[in-house]
């Protein structure tokens, strides 16, 4: 079994507790809302996660509508059944599903006047643990000023290394195959955007054009890279003409497509992804039971080609919380019944468009969290298959990132990767030029994200991770730290914020990269400069 990184902590709980005397001091904001899930949506949005708030809320949802006094009826156990439940959607962002609103309010209707609760309570009386995450990096948190009035860090010196060296394959890139070769290492290419999906190749049945798809497998292998295809985007003949969305009227016929590609290319395409953003209906428009059926019948025909390949679940976007609580939570329960047909699960953790690593690390903390409360394999490897920032929203435009802003986030989430269990990463993508869909640019005019990614593959690749922390105000400072593929020990830290941190360094090191590549002697320094763009000390 792989050594696994830390995913997330456990559920925190609140402590505090709350009187119904506390509670008529509340004041809905929602009561003119057009429904209860409007409503319920504007008070996880209002109070930002804060359990203790979402607890008030439960305790008046019954006077949703119209405001008046109390009058709770007995229910301890319902009243904690509320209070567990929306601790879930605090923590983790979920969204509620209609009857999951409707139960809430039934079970917050019973709720008695004057009786105190708390979530730790609520788990003690049913018996529930929270799940447990794939073994550990360390992880430390302090604050404080240290020699010269920098930020202390949380631990001296440097300790063993708890994870197996990262593989080449911890970098992967999306990059067609009509566009400029890349500039950068990669461990891996995913072929999605790239010409190469199912329609585009099986152009009616049995009939295939493999040109594009030579060239792409021929430049994976100049580059020294790995494939992973994706299955999407079901051909006309397949569907009956309903679109590229939807599932083929025979499931036979897109693993009769997978195990043509497996007998034809062999070992020249390592992996397959059973279909890109399963739960979004843009991409996916069957039920998640017939995915499910699909990636069974997919693992089945390429398992029967190569015994080596991996089969990778389909991915799943986190962002869009309501789609991925409600229909990812369905695509697990049915490839549980079917004993997991998968060797690899996948994730898509962009952020909102002004989201950053930081906040793409809660994603992957959903995201395990959902794998893990699903009784998923803790031993299958974990992608995110597409990553980059900055992309517009539903609510959000985009955000444009300046070039080195864009090497630092592609730098911080790399060493994450490594840091929470993310076995390769997937950047979206490498292009000829801008493409003003993505925030984040990676392309030949682009030198300080080219330059940071170089810099990051030198430092990670065939390094160990020992452990991390995070120091400063609200955590800002973040460190890790490796033992290379040389044996010297080494610490990576950045900071979370725009803001420059003075951070005290005594025994790291005596010799200082940047990720712009320049490296220098330090003379073992007892304090440096410490911002977005992660630096290494160490030698």
């Amino acid at each position: 079994m792989k050594t696994r990184a830390k995913g997330v902590t456990p559920l925190q709980v609140t402590q505090k507790l709350y009187t119904t005397q506390e509670l008529t001091a509340l004041s809905l904001i929602t009561s003119d809302a057009s429904d209860e899930s409007q409503a319920l949506n504007e008070w996880i949005r209002y109070c930002n996660r804060d359990v203790g708030c979402l607890l008030r809320v439960a305790s008046v949802w019954q006077y949703a509508e119209t405001i008046g006094a109390f009058n709770l009826k007995p229910g301890v156990e319902a009243c904690n059944g509320v209070v567990a439940r929306l601790t879930n959607v605090a923590a983790w962002g979920l969204s509620l599903s209609p009857g999951e609103i409707a139960d809430i309010k039934m079970r917050a209707d019973a709720c008695e006047s004057n009786i105190l609760y708390t979530v730790e309570d609520f788990a003690k009386q049913n018996a529930i643990v929270a799940a447990v995450q794939p073994s550990v990096v360390p992880e430390s948190a302090s604050a404080g000023s240290g020699a010269g009035g920098g930020v202390t860090l949380p631990f001296a010196g440097y300790a063993a290394p708890v994870t197996d060296p990262v593989r080449a394959s911890l970098f992967g890139l999306t990059a067609p195959v009509d566009w400029v070769s890349p500039e950068v290492q990669t461990g891996s290419l995913r072929l999605w955007d790239v010409g190469v999906s199912w329609k585009e190749i099986e152009t009616s049945k049995g009939v295939y054009d493999w040109s594009k798809l030579n060239a792409t497998v021929q430049r994976a292998s100049a580059l020294g890279a790995g494939v992973l295809y994706v299955l999407g985007n079901t051909p006309a003949w397949a569907s009956g003409g309903k679109g590229d969305s939807a599932p083929p009227s025979n499931l036979n016929d897109a693993a009769d497509f997978l195990k043509a590609i497996c007998t034809k290319y062999g070992g020249a395409i390592g992996g397959y992804e059973v279909w890109n953003e399963g739960n979004i209906s843009r991409y996916w428009s069957g039920t998640q039971q017939q995915l499910a059926d699909l990636t069974d019948k997919a693992n089945a025909a390429l398992k029967g080609c190569s015994g080596s390949v991996q089969v990778v679940a389909a991915s799943t976007g986190v962002r869009a919380s309501g789609t991925f609580a409600n229909q990812y939570t369905q695509y697990l329960t049915a490839l549980k019944a079917k004993d997991w047909p998968v060797d690899a699960f996948s994730v898509h953790a962009y952020p909102l468009p002004s989201g950053t690593p930081a906040s793409r690390v809660d994603l992957v903390a959903q995201f395990k969290t959902m794998l893990a409360v699903n009784g998923a394999p803790a031993n299958r490897e974990i992608l995110d298959t597409e990553l980059n920032y900055g992309l517009a929203s539903s609510s959000e435009g985009r955000v444009p990132l300046s070039d080195a802003t864009t090497a630092a986030y592609i730098s911080q989430s790399f060493i994450q990767s490594v840091q929470y269990g993310i076995d390769s990463t997937y950047w979206y993508l490498w292009s000829g030029s801008d493409y003003d869909l993505l925030g984040g640019q990676l392309n030949p005019g682009t030198p300080a994200a080219k330059q940071g990614w170089r810099t990051t593959y030198s430092w990670l690749v065939g390094s160990r991770m020992q452990r991390c922390g995070s120091a400063g105000p609200s955590g800002s400072v973040q460190i890790c730290q490796l033992t290379g593929a040389d044996g010297q020990n080494y610490s990576l830290l950045w900071t979370t914020t725009s803001a420059t941190a003075k951070v005290d360094v005594t025994g790291l090191g005596s010799t200082l990269c940047r990720l712009n590549g320049s490296c220098a002697g330090a003379g073992s320094p007892t304090s440096v400069e410490v911002t977005e763009s992660p630096i290494r000390i160490g030698g």
